[in-house]
Parts: structure tokens; sequence; C-alpha cells
């Protein structure tokens, strides 16, 4: 009795997702699925994101703002938090706040890495560079 009751279940599936198809499995005209962005489409999107809405272009534009354009961004308690901690940092002279902005935004700058030794142990525990025995390759091309 339970692979009967499996089976009506699959059955049961494949009905009702073979209901308002065709035989190539898409939606016939006037068929709408019962759930999908027909019926919340405040849901729907295109799935790009807006330039507009990005830290780094808010970033830019906040720098080229003058003292008073930003004294009203301050002032306004219904701006964005990020753009008043932005104009909050600028009017403050924060410059380690803003470093630390520029550098989530854009990225840490390149930095260059030099590990010097006076101890003759490897650098690297485990690894053996190799090296050729003296001779071994002659550069005078006799035979």
């Amino acid at each position: 009795m339970g692979i009967e009751a499996n089976l009506n279940n699959e059955n049961t599936a494949t009905r009702l997702a073979d209901d308002g198809r065709d035989q190539r499995g898409r939606f016939t005209s006037g068929n709408k699925p019962k759930a999908g962005f027909h019926t919340n489409p405040e849901r729907r999107s295109n799935g790009h994101w807006k330039k507009s809405d990005s830290a780094r272009y808010k970033l830019e534009k906040m720098m080229l703002l003058t003292e008073d354009e930003l004294q009203a961004i301050l002032g306004n308690g219904q701006s964005p938090l990020f753009e008043q901690k932005i104009a909050e940092a600028i009017m403050d002279g924060s410059w380690s706040i803003l470093g630390g902005m520029i550098n989530q935004v854009y990225g840490s700058p390149r930095s260059s890495v030099e590990i010097s030794t006076e101890s003759s142990e490897p650098l690297i525990k485990g690894f053996v560079i190799p090296v050729l025995p003296d001779n071994f390759i002659n550069l005078s091309n006799k035979s």
C-alpha cells in the first residue's frame, strides 16, 4: 500500500505540473502560475545594481559637495546614515575614518613585502630549493 500511495502522489504532482502546459512544457496562453511575480509585483527586480546606490558613487559625490551642502545633509534626519557619516567625517576632518572608507570602497593600496634573514635556516620549512651540483651544465660546449 505504501508503494501505491507513493505512485499516486507522483501522479498527482505530475498532473499538477502538467496542467495548463503544452506538449513542450510551456505555459499555454491564459494560464498563469499560482505564485510568482504577478502576485507580488513589489518583489520584481531586473537583477541589475544601481550605480547611484553604490558606496563608491556616494563617496565620490559627497567629496564634491560644498560645506553648506554637507551641513544640510547633517541637519536632515531623513538623510541616509551612510551619507551622514561621510558628511560628518569630511566636516570634522577625520581622515582616519575617511581613509578607512576609501580602503573599503576602492580596496587597500598595493604594498610589497620584503623578507630578509641572517639565519641559514630555510624560511619555509619542509621546502627545499633545488640546487644543481657544480659542473652539471657544461658551459664550454666541449664534449
